[in-house]
């Protein structure tokens, strides 16, 4: 399956809400749909959303992060979702490695990055 990411927009906030809604991470954090709407709506305000669209133009899931997020500083993951039908066919590993390479050369910006922090987890 060919994969493009691309910056979300209005027209990807419906798949994106289909994506979270039946997540999780959607039913914990998200359980009313005018929260995720609002949200979304937000992010893609932002230019902060990124979505993995097939061939054929279908939204199968998205990545929010922020560049500083963390301490206003470093790179923070908001939120990863794949379509429920599109789940266990790699497309959130496709939006993870998206993520890394947005910021490959810049691992000292990474907190718990290799030689930042003794004894901490590097994130790639």
């Amino acid at each position: 399956m060919n994969i493009t990411i691309s910056r979300a927009n209005d027209r990807h906030v419906p798949d994106c809400i289909a994506a979270l809604a039946n997540s999780e991470l959607g039913r914990v954090y998200f359980p009313e749909e005018e929260k995720a709407l609002a949200s979304l709506a937000e992010g893609v305000a932002r230019e902060e959303v990124f979505v993995a669209v097939d061939e054929a133009g279908e939204c199968l899931g998205f990545i929010w992060f922020t560049l500083g997020g963390a301490f206003h500083s470093y790179p923070y993951l908001h939120v990863i979702a794949v379509k429920e039908e599109h789940r266990a066919e790699g497309i959130g590993k496709k939006l993870l490695a998206f993520f890394e390479e947005c910021f490959r050369g810049r691992r000292e910006s990474i907190p718990g990055g290799r030689g930042l922090q003794p004894g901490r987890q590097a994130l790639v």
